[in-house]
């Protein structure tokens, strides 16, 4: 499928992830999310099995999610970082936003 050479361009050097959050990010332009907005937003958390209580699948799920959100929050910080995105403590809470 064909895309824009512009958007090929802005995103050059971005990794996957990368431009999964800016153009997230992009779409919200105006709003400042947590973490863990973001993480819901690109739907990147596993869900639990509630009935099933604590089982080796949840505590899998867990491990995963809690790998994730480190990885996702790496990320946001090296964006930072690197001027792709802005952030801002608000109440002892990172808030990361598009201009």
């Amino acid at each position: 499928m064909p895309i824009p050479v512009e958007e090929l361009k802005k995103y050059e050097g971005y990794k996957e992830l990368e431009i999964q959050i800016s153009k997230f990010l992009e779409n919200r332009r105006g709003e400042a999310l947590t973490d863990y907005e973001i993480t819901e937003g690109l739907q990147r958390g596993f869900s639990f099995e509630a009935n099933e209580g604590l089982t080796l699948k949840n505590i899998g799920i867990l491990g995963l999610n809690i790998a994730r959100g480190i990885i996702l929050l790496n990320t946001l910080n090296d964006m930072v970082k690197s001027g792709k995105i802005q952030s801002k403590i608000y109440q002892n809470q990172t808030y990361y936003y598009i201009e």
